[in-house]
């Protein structure tokens, strides 16, 4: 591949990914008050063994500061309806904590990703997911 055409691949990657990313963050905002960055949260505890990683984990897979996800963590502890995450001591660290995913945080994730989907198949047209799918390959 020319540099040329790595440059207009990175550009249209970029345009696709931050148009759905946006849509993606005003739908949780609208209909959970929630953005995407939490989604990702919990995602990411809804993959790992038994719902849990450690915060140190988590902060690895975000593109946020420790103590970005620390507070992350507080506000999910604390959401409207109920802790959709807890911190559990960790046994052999006590300075350390998992955080873990509630079941309340599994059934919200859920729901979420079933809106994400149904707006994603209503807004992108099949020519979007045609082109998406490509620039992936």
């Amino acid at each position: 591949m020319k540099n040329e055409e790595l440059i207009e691949t990175w550009f249209n990657f970029s345009k696709y990914h931050n148009r759905i990313s946006n849509a993606i963050d005003h739908i949780l905002k609208k209909h959970y008050e929630l953005d995407i960055k939490e989604f990702s949260l919990l995602y990411f505890l809804s993959d790992a063994d038994e719902k849990k990683l450690r915060l140190q984990e988590l902060h690895s897979r975000m593109d946020l500061s420790l103590s970005a996800v620390s507070r992350m963590v507080s506000r999910l502890e604390n959401y409207e309806d109920g802790e959709l995450v807890s911190r559990v001591t960790y046994p052999e660290d006590k300075r350390s904590a998992y955080i873990v995913l509630s079941a309340m945080g599994n059934d919200l994730l859920e729901s979420m990703i079933k809106t994400i989907n149904e707006a994603l198949n209503k807004f992108l047209l099949p020519k979007d997911i045609s082109n998406i799918v490509a620039l992936l390959e």
